[in-house]
C-alpha cells in the first residue's frame, strides 16, 4: 500500500444488466457515459459456475465465495436436517464481502444486495433503501443514514413488479422507477459529496424490474412506444447516474460497472421436477389418511377432487403471502411418503431443484452415500434429459448441473440437481417421456422472462487490467480483483 491517499474507486452496479442490451445501447450511443468508460477501458462478460442460479450472484461477485460454502440459492430453502421450507434472504452467516477488511479506507455502500452493514468501517453503508423486490427493512451505519435517504425516495421505495397488467398501469411504474432513480442517485451523490470515499459500491436495482415488467414489450412489440423502450429508457437513468458520480470523484480514479445477470424470454417451467418425479415413482404421496369413520377425511377428499390450478387460484384470492408460504410448506411437508421417496423436489419457479433423500442427511432418508447416491444421479439425470414437449419433440432440459463436490460428496444445504429448461418460446404444459405422460399448470408467479447465465463488467482507470471481451471473466474472481484495486495493492502482489 503507498504512504499517499489511495486512487478513489467506483463499483457501480446495474442490478441483472443484460448484457446484450448493455452492449447494444453502448453501441448506439443511448448509454454515453457507459460508452465513455467502455472507450477509455476495457469490458467483458461474467460468467461461471456462480451464475448459474440469480439469487446468490452477488454474493460471488463482491465476496469471490462460492455457493458451495454459503449455500444461498433461492428466497425459498429446505431447512438442513429437515422436510421444513423456509423464507430466506441471504446466507447464515453472512458472507463478508471485499469491502469488510478496508479499515483504514473511508467507504460509502449503499444497496448491494444480500448484505448488511460491517462495523468498524469509516464511512457510510446503506442496505435494502430502494432494492429490486425488498425483503428486508434496511440498515446502516451510521443508524441515521437509513432515515435520511427514506425521506428523500419517499413514496417509490418499494416498486414491485406487476405482470399480466394493463399498459397503464405499466406506465405508472416506469414513472415511478424513473423517480427513484433519480431520488437515490440524490441520495449517493450526497454521501460520496460529504464523505469523500476512497471506496465506493453502488447499485441500482431499477433495470431489474424495468427488465421484468416491460420485457413483454420490448420483445414482444407492444403498441405503446414509450413502454417498448421502457428498459432502455430506465438504462439511460441508471448511466446518467454512473455519470453524475464519476463527475464527484477526482479525475484520477478507477472505476468497475458490474451487472449480475442477464435477461431473456422464458415462462416458469420449475414445476416439471416435481411432476416428473412423481409420475416416475421416485416421489411418493401419502397412502390417503382415513377418517374416524374408515373413509377418506374432508380435506383428502377435496385434495382429490380439486386441480392443483383451482387450489392455487382460491390460495391467491384469500391468503396473504405469507400464509400462502405456510400453506405451501405445509403441503410439502406432508404431500409426501418420505419413506418410499427415493428423490424430492423443493418447490421453486423457473429452475427445479432435486434433492435426493439421502440417508444421514434427510431425517427419513432411504438412499445410501456413495454408489447408490451416484447411481441414482445418474438415472435422474438421464431421465430429465428424457422429457419433451409433446407438442414439437424439443428436448426440454437445457442444463442439469450437479451441485457434488469434486470428490462426489453430497452438500448439505443445496439441491444436489439443479435443472433449467426451455420454456423459452411458451408456457409447456404436456410433457412427454418413453414411460409417461406429464402435465403441469401454470403456478402462481408467472411471467415471461428469467435470468442468463452471464453478467457484465466493464473498468477504467490507471490501475485497472485489461479484460479479455472475447472470453468470460470468472464472476467469483470479479472481488479478489476489486480487493486488490480498493487496497491499492499492486498487480502481482496478492488480494
Amino acid at each position: 500500500m503507498t504512504g499517499a491517499r489511495p486512487t478513489p474507486l467506483l463499483v457501480f452496479g446495474i442490478d441483472a444488466g443484460d448484457p446484450d442490451l448493455l452492449e447494444s445501447w453502448i453501441a448506439d450511443g443511448s448509454l454515453p457515459h457507459l460508452a465513455a468508460l467502455v472507450r477509455d477501458g476495457s469490458h467483458a462478460r461474467t460468467g461461471g459456475d456462480e451464475l448459474s442460479m440469480e439469487h446468490g450472484a452477488w454474493i460471488a461477485l463482491m465476496s469471490g465465495v462460492p455457493r458451495a460454502r454459503h449455500g444461498y440459492h433461492y428466497y425459498r430453502q429446505l431447512v438442513p436436517c429437515s422436510y421444513r421450507l423456509a423464507l430466506t434472504t441471504g446466507p447464515e452467516p453472512m458472507v463478508t464481502p471485499f469491502w469488510s477488511a478496508l479499515r483504514d479506507r473511508r467507504v460509502v455502500i449503499v444497496d448491494v444486495p444480500d448484505f448488511d452493514p460491517i462495523a468498524g468501517l469509516a464511512g457510510v453503508q446503506l442496505f435494502d433503501l430502494a432494492v429490486h423486490n425488498r425483503e428486508r427493512d434496511g440498515a446502516s451505519l451510521p443508524a441515521q443514514a437509513l432515515q435520511h435517504a427514506l425521506r428523500v425516495v419517499g413514496d417509490v421505495r418499494d416498486i414491485p413488479e406487476a405482470f399480466r397488467s394493463a399498459e397503464s398501469v405499466d406506465r405508472q411504474i416506469l414513472a415511478r422507477l424513473l423517480t427513484r432513480v433519480e431520488r437515490k442517485g440524490q441520495v449517493v451523490r450526497e454521501l460520496v459529496a460529504d464523505t469523500a470515499p476512497d471506496v465506493s459500491v453502488i447499485v441500482f436495482g431499477e433495470g431489474h424490474t424495468a427488465g421484468h415488467q416491460f420485457w413483454r414489450h420490448h420483445h414482444g412489440g407492444g403498441t405503446d412506444a414509450a413502454l417498448r423502450e421502457g428498459i432502455r429508457t430506465v438504462y439511460q437513468a441508471i448511466d446518467a447516474e454512473l455519470g453524475a458520480l464519476r463527475a464527484l470523484l477526482p479525475e484520477s480514479h478507477n472505476v468497475a460497472v458490474v451487472s449480475s445477470v442477464g435477461l431473456r424470454s422464458l415462462f416458469p417451467g420449475g414445476g416439471v421436477g416435481e411432476a416428473m418425479l412423481r409420475a416416475l415413482g421416485y416421489q411418493h404421496a401419502p397412502r390417503p389418511a382415513a377418517s374416524a369413520s374408515g373413509f377418506p377425511g374432508p380435506l383428502t377428499i377435496a385434495r382429490a377432487l380439486l386441480p392443483t390450478s383451482v387450489r392455487e387460484w382460491l390460495s391467491r384470492l384469500l391468503l396473504s403471502r405469507d400464509a400462502r408460504e405456510r400453506l405451501l410448506a405445509d403441503g410439502f411437508a406432508n404431500g409426501t411418503d418420505w419413506s418410499r421417496t427415493r428423490a424430492f423436489a423443493i418447490p421453486s419457479a423457473f429452475q427445479s431443484f432435486i434433492r435426493v433423500n439421502l440417508r444421514g442427511r434427510e431425517p427419513q432418508g432411504i438412499v445410501a452415500s456413495g454408489a447408490e447416491y451416484a447411481a441414482l444421479l445418474d438415472e435422474l439425470e438421464a431421465d430429465l434429459r428424457a422429457l419433451r414437449d409433446a407438442e414439437t419433440g424439443r428436448t426440454l432440459a437445457t442444463y442439469v448441473t450437479r451441485m457434488t463436490s469434486a470428490n462426489g460428496e453430497a452438500p448439505h444445504t443445496l439441491p444436489d440437481l439443479i435443472v433449467d429448461w426451455d420454456f423459452s418460446e411458451r408456457f409447456i404444459t404436456a410433457i412427454d417421456h418413453p414411460r409417461a405422460r406429464i402435465t403441469i399448470s401454470e403456478p402462481e408467479f408467472f411471467r415471461d422472462s428469467e435470468h442468463t447465465r452471464q453478467g457484465f463488467l466493464a473498468m477504467a482507470g490507471p490501475d485497472v487490467p485489461t479484460l479479455d471481451a472475447t472470453s468470460p471473466f470468472d464472476a467469483g474472481g470479479v472481488a479478489p480483483l476489486l480487493h486488490r484495486l480498493a487496497a491499492d495493492v499492486p498487480a502481482g502482489e496478492g488480494a
